[in-house]
């Protein structure tokens, strides 16, 4: 009944029913070596799920006859679509006892280092994306495949700690080392807790310590909104215009705070800008509003979308799913994107949407639900759920579900011709039976004919399905109360440094920035 491009998973017991009886993969992933390793796996985890996101990836560079342990590639790889997030993690120990000294050897072990390992994994990425292992005897090949390089985006992040506990001693406030995008190379060691371009000809690293680290990805908690941000950063830090910012929270700050004009976070400046200056104090702000109060709030709800997916993927890697198309991770990982690649604010609408048909549900009753997508491009999803009955076997339940699912699936596309991809997430009704289970399909919709649509036409006639539909276009408002324009204004040539060095702020890091221009301005960005 299902059509030849159509694409499923459904999940549940033992994987007793694959096709062919074909054997499925499996994977195990590293927890990393350090504390500060595994601590970053665990934030990883969170923002970007356990299929895409592998501590401790290996190529078979140097093994003499097949022989002997591959090099580590990265501390951390994730790989989502055409992204490629590297991570290299360094934990230095920041030695008090000459600033100056103890800076320059720090920022040439925690960063400099790490950037040269971070720039070493993309060459070897591009080269030869089939020679990455999970492991270092280079055995189990790395289970998704990569983008093709002419297409790839890479990423490239350094993780430092220590150094900011040690700014934070001396100079109070959070701790967060501070950004100058007129400051490269070897212009670093001479000024702590300062960054800018690591190396102005190779491609540009984001250095994240402690604090940063945390504030970014506990905010930016999916990896569509992640890589948007690191995205738009990239672009800002790499224009030419000179950004300063007392922390990357502050840089975080003002891209939550604005839309450009195709409604995405952005930073949005004025153009005769040839100077941006993020002083301390917006981020607090912004987590005592009443925006990011409200915006937690709603938030509760999303992560329930979370643990939906890791309950597929769970099964999906431990080789316990109850029925697949393809035993190939890397085949069913292109169909699960479509969950993953959701953004916060839309994982709170989809959940959403799914325990409100729950909630209105009798245990005994069919329901379903079609949802439009939010943008062009991307998936309209079905929601059905279905009751058990006590007479019929749990392995007949099971196949008569997941082909309703796939028949909801094929009359969405009879009802909505534009839907190029549809998921379909089937369950059952609140009934009080600890049993529970999800079955997953992807309808690959992008080449459909006359025939297919006779298919649905009949699917729709025989079953029953969506006789009546309604669609639903979900709208989701990011900060539920209504948000505050941001103010801005000129910056004082004669304030304090933010460096705290005691000099006047057009004598030290703003040195260069007050160029008389006429129509140029070096803009404060602040409330």
């Amino acid at each position: 009944m299902a059509p030849d491009n159509q694409k499923d998973a459904k999940v549940a017991a033992p994987f007793e029913d694959a096709p062919n009886n074909a054997k499925p993969q499996t994977v195990t992933r590293s927890d990393g070596v350090t504390a500060s390793e595994r601590y970053l796996k665990r934030l990883c985890d969170h923002s970007f799920l356990s299929l895409w996101s592998y501590p401790g990836v290996f190529r078979d560079q140097g093994r003499p006859g097949g022989k002997g342990d591959g090099k580590e590639v990265a501390d951390l790889l994730v790989v989502f679509e055409n992204h490629v997030i590297i991570f290299s993690d360094k934990h230095i120990q920041f030695d008090t006892s000459s600033l100056e000294v103890a800076w320059s050897r720090w920022f040439k072990k925690a960063v400099l280092k790490s950037a040269q390992q971070v720039w070493g994994a993309e060459r070897w990425i591009r080269q030869f994306p089939k020679r990455l292992f999970l492991d270092k005897a280079c055995a189990v090949p790395f289970p998704i495949d990569l983008p093709d390089p002419a297409n790839a985006i890479f990423h490239r992040i350094v993780v430092a700690h220590d150094a900011s506990r040690v700014c934070r001693e001396r100079f109070g406030g959070s701790g967060s080392l501070m950004l100058d995008t007129y400051l490269a190379g070897n212009e670093h060691l001479k000024k702590p807790f300062v960054i800018g371009r690591i190396d102005a000809a190779k491609g540009y690293v984001h250095v994240f310590d402690d604090t940063s680290l945390n504030v970014v990805m506990t905010y930016l908690d999916t990896v569509s909104d992640f890589v948007a941000y690191l995205t738009k950063k990239e672009q800002l830090l790499t224009s030419g215009v000179h950004v300063l910012a007392t922390g990357e929270e502050e840089l975080l700050a003002e891209y939550v705070g604005n839309l450009n004009d195709e409604g995405e976070h952005d930073f949005v400046f004025p153009k005769d800008a040839d100077g941006l200056f993020f002083p301390e104090g917006r981020w607090a702000k912004f987590l005592r509003s009443e925006e990011r109060k409200a915006q937690i709030e709603a938030n509760h709800i999303s992560y329930s979308w979370d643990l939906l997916i890791e309950q597929f993927l769970h099964h999906l890697m431990s080789g316990t799913q109850y029925q697949a198309d393809y035993p190939e991770i890397s085949e069913q990982e292109k169909s699960f994107r479509w969950l993953a690649r959701e953004n916060r604010t839309r994982r709170r609408m989809l959940a959403s949407s799914i325990h409100e048909l729950l909630g209105k549900t009798p245990a005994d009753y069919r329901a379903s639900r079609l949802l439009k997508p939010s943008r062009p491009g991307d998936p309209y999803f079905v929601f059905l759920l279905l009751p058990r009955y006590s007479s019929v076997e749990e392995k007949d339940y099971r196949r008569v579900r997941g082909e309703m699912l796939r028949g909801y699936c094929q009359v969405a596309k009879l009802h909505c011709p534009d839907a190029q991809h549809i998921i379909g997430i089937a369950t059952e009704p609140l009934d009080g039976d600890d049993r529970r289970s999800e079955d997953f399909v992807h309808l690959d919709a992008t080449e459909w004919n006359e025939k297919l649509n006779e298919q649905a036409r009949a699917i729709k006639r025989d079953l029953g399905i969506f006789v009546d539909v309604q669609t639903f276009a979900g709208r989701e408002q990011e900060y539920p109360v209504e948000s505050g324009a941001s103010k801005r204004a000129t910056v004082s040539r004669n304030s304090p440094c933010i460096c705290g060095s005691g000099k006047r702020f057009k004598r030290c890091c703003g040195e260069g920035m007050f160029r008389k221009k006429k129509g140029k301005l070096f803009r404060n960005l602040e409330d």
